[in-house]
């Protein structure tokens, strides 16, 4: 059986509910169940789009097949929108992984999978469109209206009515019965009594949480007192004292604990308590820029997520605006602010909620996250540490090397990575991995090194500079890689096929790299458009590399540089592959480089 078996299996169903009719759809899923060629699949499966999109069309749309790229005609129903977004996501990527490769040899059968998932969701949403009931073989067909002539048939034939003897119940099953259903009702009442106070309990320690694809949040803003060790937090309501804090505080919006310590506006906090790592409870943190950005794309963008995230209703907004949804659950409100100075403004009218990162253009200014009570869009700038905003805590997700270092991971398809640059200083088994900071000790070194950028000699400012230092890991030479005890137990380090697949789920090597990229240290390319967007919450990171001869290369804000695992074939004696990204474009780029380099890491789940 292939991998993809089950897939397919889902497909026939659909395919035996609407057997006989839909011919032109139905001729192309004859070919694509009937295959175990991933060639052959991904033909059928782009076919049946096609035919899809093409009933899709409207007057002003409708021409011959294939007289348009299916890109362009895709583009143009989401942007009428004449399908939802999500129908509008799973085409696009369904048309982009089946035209990969330069030849259909070129398929791995590992990318039929999603593409038989991206297809099943689209037909299924079409036969909604079509109107058509789809019945499975389990389930009771809904009959059709009978005629009248059938109606007479059975309402005035002559039947012979045969009555049934009248039986009695013994007393004692009676009181049997009876007792069985005092007991249930007893139970029944305990059952939902416990269940409250249960749910009572859960929202006092803030644990209703809401999935929002790999991530779970919190649904509601913090207002703990307490930091997760037990420590109180200072509460500090004059606002001179607030002006002057550099120190961990909270308080209620207004002063009014009794208005606000219990509702959903929670509590507003001052970065120094986000910057403890306790503020949320134990198993969950504050969250990154990174988990933020992966947030933003997973509700549509930040011109449009605030739609998605906003609270329906006028409980915790001024005014309503008439696009939001809240779709996604996280259920955002207007809780305003405590400014820098101390005074309290726009509850109601607009939302912050902290980010644990420092905001890109202004090193040592946090990032802070906008919603409005009157817009779509989501703002993201930096602000002062001193303001007062509410939090949503994010659950953890990550793992751990032997230094302890926590890093974030991503499942994309059906790889997990890590959403950030390795940066340990042991190998896996305990061993100190050597640090080699000067030119003579690196140069054309033939065993197991790593080093730390040297931040004076990137390309940007020094300020900024170091602050993207300390984000993008270490940088190790092949002979730490070729050891295969750099990545935690249970991870390896990525290889040529790892990164094949990841590529290839965002279109190929030539337009994935700015999905891959972070939002954040990429400068705007030159026609000051900006092109990152990290949908793919990888958060691949302009790292730098060192040369063989111990210099580095001044290109820490400029490109990033990843060692493939050293199974790779091509490797000689002498060279290594290597994965790279560059600001110039958005490809994802292979080269043999030099086995005394120091390039950065990425770990991929065993």
């Amino acid at each position: 059986m292939t991998i993809w078996s089950g897939e397919i299996l889902e497909l026939d169903k659909l395919y035996e509910s609407f057997k006989g009719h839909l011919p032109d759809i139905m001729k192309e899923m004859e070919q694509l169940i009937r295959t175990d060629d991933p060639n052959v699949v991904m033909l059928y499966s782009r076919r049946c789009l096609e035919v899809i999109v093409t009933d899709l069309c409207e007057v002003e749309l409708k021409r011959p097949r294939k007289t348009e790229p299916l890109k362009g005609i895709i583009d143009k129903l989401n942007s009428e929108e004449k399908i939802p977004p999500y129908i509008g996501t799973s085409m696009l990527s369904l048309n982009s992984m089946a035209n990969y490769g330069a030849h259909p040899k070129d398929f791995d059968p590992e990318q039929v999978k999603p593409v038989l998932n991206n297809l099943n969701i689209i037909i299924k949403w079409y036969l909604k469109y079509k109107d058509f009931q789809i019945v499975s073989k389990t389930e009771t067909k809904i009959e059709a209206p009978k005629s009248d002539y059938q109606n007479f048939q059975e309402n005035y034939q002559e039947k012979e009515i045969v009555k049934p003897k009248k039986r009695t119940i013994h007393w004692s099953i009676k009181v049997i019965l009876g007792l069985v259903l005092l007991f249930g009702a007893y139970f029944l009442f305990m059952f939902i009594i416990l269940n409250k106070a249960n749910s009572e309990l859960s929202e006092d320690n803030q644990t209703k949480e809401v999935k929002i694809g790999d991530q779970v949040w919190m649904a509601q803003n913090l207002r703990t007192t307490k930091f997760n060790d037990g420590t109180p937090i200072a509460l500090v309501t004059d606002k001179n004292e607030w002006a002057k804090l550099e120190t961990p505080a909270y308080c209620w919006y207004n002063n009014k604990a009794g208005k606000y310590e219990k509702s959903s506006f929670g509590a507003l906090y001052n970065w120094y308590a986000i910057n403890t790592g306790k503020l949320c409870p134990t198993g969950w943190h504050v969250p990154t820029d990174a988990e933020w950005t992966i947030l933003l794309y997973k509700v549509g963008g930040e011109d449009n997520a605030g739609d998605e995230m906003k609270e329906i209703g006028r409980t915790h907004w001024n005014q309503q605006y008439n696009r939001a949804t809240n779709h996604s659950g996280f259920a955002a409100v207007g809780g305003g602010n405590r400014n820098m100075y101390g005074p309290f403004e726009e509850i109601r009218s607009r939302g912050y909620l902290w980010s644990a990162s420092d905001f890109p253009d202004y090193v040592n200014y946090p990032t802070c996250i906008n919603i409005f009570s009157d817009a779509s869009n989501i703002l993201t700038t930096g602000i002062d540490k001193k303001f007062g905003m509410s939090v949503r805590c994010i659950k953890d997700h990550y793992i751990t090397d032997y230094d302890n270092n926590k890093y974030n991971t991503v499942q994309i398809g059906y790889q997990v990575w890590m959403a950030e640059n390795l940066k340990t200083t042991r190998f896996n088994d305990g061993t100190i991995i050597p640090l080699k900071t000067g030119k003579g000790e690196w140069n054309n070194l033939q065993t197991p090194a790593y080093c730390l950028y040297d931040s004076s000699l990137a390309s940007w400012g020094h300020g900024y500079s170091t602050a993207l230092r300390k984000v993008s890991g270490a940088l190790y030479n092949w002979f730490a890689v070729n050891t295969g005890k750099l990545c935690p137990t249970g991870w390896h380090v990525s290889s040529d096929g790892d990164w094949r697949r990841l590529t290839a789920y965002f279109g190929g090597d030539s337009v994935a790299g700015d999905k891959l990229k972070s939002t954040d240290f990429w400068p705007v390319r030159s026609d000051t458009i900006k092109t990152t967007t990290n949908e793919s919450g990888f958060t691949a990171l302009p790292g730098g590399s060192r040369q063989p001869d111990g210099s580095f290369y001044f290109d820490l804000g400029d490109k990033g540089i990843w060692w493939c695992s050293p199974e790779n074939p091509g490797n000689s004696d002498f060279e290594a592959l290597n994965k790279s990204l560059g600001t110039e474009n958005g490809t994802v780029n292979s080269a043999k480089s030099n086995k005394s380099s120091g390039f950065s890491v990425r770990c991929v789940k065993n």
